[in-house]
């Protein structure tokens, strides 16, 4: 069991965004590779910033993720990472879409919800165990249904996992937790109204809860999506204030690739997700050091061996409205395709294999390993400065 001996107290930065004393917003990314985790942590680091390590039930999880951790895992690698810095973050380790039908393998295989929920535990129990401080309860899936669930099955799911996650950390004598919840990330076309929908969704959960559990943060559409840099800053400022009645903060996922990252803080944004914006990065990255290999007579391998184990992996579908074969779609789509979903392949054996070999292609003229944590840290670096984080390690 993992002892949670670098994890901070949320609540230290929480704090100051509900008395509005200081304006920022908290940046959690998703571990979908080592050099991401290695990157963010370094950056945050030398910013002098906390850090969320926001993992999904896809990525981290008892059966290893397709990232090949275990939360036990995420744990000690995150701990050795930290110990290797001159100095260290803060940091908060979450499950990210802890869930019913929230892994993609539940999902598509339309197990029933007694299944799905007995998934959804044994994550967050390996999760409390290894020593995560932050969960993120989703009921917003249902594949037994046409269309969204209805709040009242979102607030009866939510709450009975919100419920039994406290009542085995209290069992198990763990420190308080952070909760999240939320209805929507991007509002499905046929709500005709989102804001009445959430309204309903926050008002009878606070009816169902019991007093000690209250969500810190909740899940809205603030006009992010994938793939797209929009953000809607008037809109997300209503879901502030509307959130804020119910005692929490708005964190904003698909924050990828958001244009104005810098009007979060503005708007009153508690958190923001980062996740396939770093795969891209990592990417574009390898990408480079393919074309330098090119260069220098080599052969590499590298990105027919990412393509090809994302195709057999059958991830991207996920993506795209598409029946046919991933050679049949745009060249546009396969790109971004490719960018996007190579954190699904990164852990793949063929692909870490044509990585070493590109590494090795490129070793006379370039640290390849250094090259592609560098492009990252840059970009982790570049969201601290614009969400404001820039020196609040010691916000407390």
């Amino acid at each position: 069991m993992g002892n949670g001996g670098r994890q901070a107290r949320l609540s230290d930065w929480v704090a100051p965004l509900h008395d509005g004393s200081a304006t920022y917003t908290l940046l959690a990314v998703c571990p979908t590779s080592d050099a991401v985790l290695r990157a963010a942590l370094q950056a945050a680091g030398y910013a002098h910033a906390p850090l969320l390590i926001a993992a999904t039930r896809n990525q981290v999880d008892v059966d290893g993720g397709y990232t090949g951790w275990t939360p036990q895992a995420l744990m000690d690698r995150t701990d050795t990472i930290c110990a290797s810095l001159s100095e260290a973050p803060p940091v908060i380790t979450c499950v990210d879409h802890g869930g019913p039908w929230c892994k993609d393998a539940e999902r598509n295989a339309g197990v029933p919800w007694h299944e799905a929920q007995s998934g959804t535990q044994a994550t967050l129990r390996a999760a409390l165990d290894a020593g995560y401080r932050y969960v993120h309860i989703d009921a917003t899936i249902d594949p037994h249904r046409h269309g969204p669930p209805p709040v009242s099955d979102m607030v009866d799911r939510t709450n009975a996992l919100l419920r039994w996650t406290e009542g085995y950390r209290r069992e198990s004598g763990m420190p308080r937790i952070t909760y999240e919840v939320g209805i929507e990330e991007v509002a499905p076309p046929e709500i005709s109204d989102p804001g009445k929908r959430l309204e309903a969704f926050l008002t009878q959960l606070k009816a169902a809860l019991p007093a000690e559990i209250t969500p810190t943060f909740v899940v809205s559409d603030v006009g992010t999506s994938f793939g797209t840099g929009q953000f809607d800053a008037t809109h997300a400022q209503q879901v502030v204030e509307q959130v804020r009645r119910h005692g929490a903060l708005v964190k904003a996922h698909y924050s990828d690739f958001v244009d104005a990252l810098d009007a979060y803080p503005r708007c009153g944004m508690g958190g923001a997700n980062i996740g396939p914006g770093l795969s891209a990065v990592e990417y574009q990255a390898l990408c480079e050091l393919e074309m330098l290999a090119d260069a220098a007579g080599a052969t590499p391998s590298w990105h027919n061996a990412l393509r090809n184990a994302l195709v057999r992996s059958g991830r991207w579908r996920k993506w795209v409205d598409h029946d046919g074969t991933f050679d049949a779609l745009d060249e546009a789509t396969q790109n971004r395709l490719l960018e996007t979903g190579s954190r699904y392949v990164w852990a793949d054996p063929e692909v870490e294999a044509a990585r070493t070999e590109l590494y090795d292609q490129v070793a006379r003229y370039r640290d390849a390993d250094a090259y592609v944590v560098w492009r990252l840290r840059s970009a982790v670096e570049e969201m601290l400065h614009l969400l404001n984080l820039v020196g609040r390690a010691d916000t407390a």
